[in-house]
């Protein structure tokens, strides 16, 4: 039982770890996709940043699913 609740702290910690170090690749991604974004078409608010990717997510959703 102690050997079982071990895994489960240990499993536990891994997937911590690897949230944490997926949602600072996740940030990275999109500041990337931002400032190639800018570039392009200039300064843009966080609000209408947020529009485009969530628009963006949907369509290659839709492509995905075509």
């Amino acid at each position: 039982m102690l050997n079982t609740l071990q895994q489960r702290i240990n499993q536990h910690q891994l997937l911590s770890a690897l949230r944490t170090k997926l949602l600072a690749l996740h940030k990275l991604l999109l500041d990337a996709e931002r400032i190639t974004y800018e570039q392009v078409r200039g300064k843009v608010s966080r609000g209408k940043l947020l529009q485009l990717q969530l628009t963006s997510l949907r369509l290659e959703e839709l492509w995905t699913f075509n």
